[in-house]
């Protein structure tokens, strides 16, 4: 079992927190309306779908919103919390015990791993490329997975850290997938403004989640 400092135990919590404050309110979505359907269909491909109604529901940006928009706004919250992870899992791996430090190391190399993938798969959906987009995100499961498994047993600290990536990752997954599914139906793809137009026009995003929940609560 690991014997980390208090102050680390403290910050890797606070942490987390900051990944739970909101930015900006989200926007009202009527149940009835297209993009909640659309958001019912795609969480209900993954384990937690409440999570992920809650994710996406607070991180819109219009209350019209299509599959390929949904697919850029989880992909963002992945590459936030992600980035968010690796500089929680450096400041404890310079303070731990050698051991712990080379479980760390694991978690280290998977999440950059994870963070190449979703930042291809960000340039990819920028080219409307979903099937591109839709393999370099499965490609993230089996490191996320790796860290949970040799770190959550020694380092309890990150289990919040490790449960939330995964989930999000199942969301991008899930939005990537109904996209590409419905691509391939043929149907159409646009009904909203593209993501990436508000970054163009300097609209910075909500990318944290609106309350302190974990996936399951």
């Amino acid at each position: 079992m690991s014997s980390f400092p208090s102050h680390v135990q403290y910050c890797l919590p606070k942490i987390l927190l900051l990944l739970t404050l909101p930015i900006q309110p989200s926007l009202s979505v009527t149940p009835d309306g297209p993009t909640f359907q659309l958001i019912v269909k795609i969480c209900n491909r993954t384990p937690d779908t409440q999570f992920c109604r809650d994710v996406l529901q607070q991180n819109l940006h219009s209350p019209s919103t299509d599959a390929r928009t949904l697919v850029e706004i989880s992909i963002r919250l992945v590459i936030v919390n992600v980035t968010n992870t690796l500089v929680a899992v450096k400041r404890a791996k310079a303070r731990a015990t050698k051991e712990v430090a080379d479980l760390l190391t694991i978690c280290e190399e998977g999440y950059d791993v994870v963070l190449n993938e979703y930042e291809e798969a960000s340039l990819a959906i920028s080219k409307n490329d979903i099937r591109t987009t839709l393999f370099d995100e499965e490609q993230s499961t089996s490191p996320i997975e790796d860290c949970i498994k040799n770190i959550n047993p020694v380092v309890p600290q990150f289990q919040s850290y490790n449960t939330i990536n995964l989930a999000l990752h199942r969301v991008s997954v899930a939005c990537a997938d109904f996209a590409t599914s419905t691509e391939t139906a043929g149907q159409p793809s646009s009904v909203a403004p593209s993501y990436s137009l508000f970054l163009v026009l300097g609209i910075e995003p909500c990318v944290l989640l609106g309350r302190a929940t974990e996936p399951g609560q």
